[in-house]
Parts: structure tokens; sequence; C-alpha cells
């Protein structure tokens, strides 16, 4: 069971195993023993003899460890005991000191509060006389009120103190009292005058205003009357250049219908005359031929005649007359 390489396990306590320098000396007396140990890894009884070394050193580590968790495990429970008595000290003592002092702390925050309760009634006092300045009349007065009523209170040890700031925020506030309602008297002055003078404004504007309205429906009604005046007199104009457009379109009509009927006659003459012509150079055409053929045809003007019109018919294949 000894895991050690030369130390009996059970030779050793966790008290001296975790005594100052304790483990320092098993430790460097374990590392001087395995290392003075001849390891030759070039067989293999030499390798297993290195295994079985270094599974010795790591049961020494798990021995040495095991010995220091059962002392801790001990250390642990021994501190969590006293811990709990050290709770219980404070938690007793502590209800014993607040039973022993409770009535003392009471009278403290009772003697606190009635010490801050006056003074903050003497800053109220002060802090209202100081906010007076360039408040309205009504917000004063109900300062006033305010102040006055810290006159019936029993000051106590702060009586001289609030003598002296009553009546001089009183003294304050009644001068900015009536300072304010002065300037509400003159500020209601002022704002009647300028009501008044709003109303002067207003009449006269209105009154410009009126009159403008009606200069300008003066000159919107003669503007009417000549822009009417205009439109009549272009109206007539219009009609008189609509009349003289008509009679000019009429005469541009009839000189054109005029043309077109001279110009169908001069066509009509002149495709009458080029018809005549034709018919007249036709007419010597088929002299010619009739001559030409009655000499071939011996002297008989009758069949050639008959054969002229066959060709100029058309009946007679691959024969035509040039004209």
């Amino acid at each position: 069971m000894n895991a050690l390489v030369s130390i009996d396990v059970a030779t050793l306590t966790p008290a001296s195993v975790f005594a100052p320098g304790g483990m320092e000396g098993i430790i460097a007396k374990l590392e001087a023993e395995v290392r003075a140990i001849d390891r030759d890894i070039s067989t293999p009884e030499g390798r297993d003899a290195v295994k079985s070394l270094a599974y010795k050193v790591a049961r020494s580590k798990t021995a040495l460890d095991d010995m220091g968790k059962e002392l801790v495990a001990d250390i642990k429970k021994q501190a969590g005991a006293i811990d709990a008595d050290r709770k219980l000290a404070r938690d007793r003592l502590d209800a014993l000191k607040e039973e022993v002092r409770g009535p003392l702390t009471q009278w403290e925050e009772a003697e606190a509060n009635r010490i801050s309760g006056h003074e903050g009634a003497i800053v109220a006092v002060i802090e209202a006389a100081r906010q007076a300045t360039g408040k309205p009349a009504s917000l004063i007065r109900e300062l006033i009120e305010i102040v006055a009523g810290y006159a019936d209170r029993d000051w106590q040890e702060f009586k001289e103190r609030a003598d002296a700031a009553v009546p001089e925020a009183m003294a304050t506030l009644n001068q900015a009292l009536a300072a304010a309602e002065q300037a509400e008297r003159d500020a209601a002055e002022l704002a009647e005058l300028r009501r008044l003078k709003a109303e002067r404004e207003e009449a006269d504007r209105k009154a410009d205003s009126e009159r403008i309205a009606a200069q300008q429906a003066a000159e919107r009604k003669a503007y009417e009357e000549r822009r009417e005046k205009e439109r009549a007199e272009k109206a007539e104009r219009d009609k008189a250049a609509a009349v003289a457009a008509a009679i000019e379109t009429e005469r541009k009509r009839q000189e054109a219908e005029a043309a077109r009927v001279a110009a169908d006659k001069a066509n009509e003459e002149a495709a009458e005359r080029k018809r005549q012509e034709n018919k007249r150079h036709r007419a010597k055409v088929h002299r010619e031929i009739t001559l030409a053929l009655s000499e071939v045809l011996t002297g008989n003007a009758d069949e050639a005649a008959a054969l002229i019109e066959a060709i100029a018919a058309g009946r007679i294949p691959h024969v035509s007359i040039t004209y």
C-alpha cells in the first residue's frame, strides 16, 4: 500500500506533511531517490521498470493529495462551526444593542425631525420673500398668507431667529405686493391705451380699406366699361372684316370657277383639235397606204381600204400601222 518510493505512509500525518517546510522535505527526498534510480529504456524490462517507477510517483502524489484533502475537510468543518458561532454572536449582540439604544435612537430621530422642521420653516419664510420679486400680486398675497401662518408657530429655541425672519419677510412681501399692484395698474393702463390705439388704427384701417375698395370698385367698373366698349368695337370690326372676307372669298371662288371653266373649255378645245388632227392624220396615212396598195392590187381601192381597216383594227397578226 506504500505508494511512496521509500517513504512509509503510515509514519506520516497530515499535520506533519502540511507543517511549514514539511511538504518541501518529502518532495525533495522523493525527487532525489527517483532521480538516483538508473533507467534503461533499451530493453522491455527497463521500459517496464520505468513505467512502474512513474506509477509509484503518481501514487505518491495521490497519497499526499488525499492527506491534504482530509486536512482541508477537517479545517472546513472547524471553520463552519466557528462561522456559525460568529453569526450567532453578531445577531444576538446586534439585537441587544438595538434593544439598549432603541429609545435613544427614537429620541434622536424625533429631535432631528423637530430641528429640521423649524429650520425648514425658517428657510420657507426666507424663500417666500425671495420668490416675491417679479411675481403677480395674486401669488404674493398667497405668500403673505403662508408667512403670516408661521407667526403663530411654537418656534421653541428658534423663536429668536423666527422673530427676525418673519417680520423681515413680511416687510419684503408687502413692498413686493405694492410694487406688483402698481405694476399691474400700470400694465392695465398701458393695455387700455394700446387697446384704444388699436381701435383707432383699426377704424382708420377700415376707413382706408373702404376708401380703397370704393376706388378699386370704380376703377374696375371703368375698366369693365372700357373693355366692353373695346369688345363691341372689335365685334363690329370683326363683323365688317368677316363680310369683306366673305365677299373676297366669293370673288376668288367665282374667279377660280371662271378660270376652271375656261381651262376646261380650253382643254376640251385642245382635245378636240388634237382629235381632229389625229383624224386628219389617220386619214392621210390611210390614203397613202390605200394609194400604195392600189398600185400593188391593180387599182382595187375598195379592197385596199378594207385591208387598211382590218390592220388598224388589229385583225391582221404581226401587222400594224405607224401614224
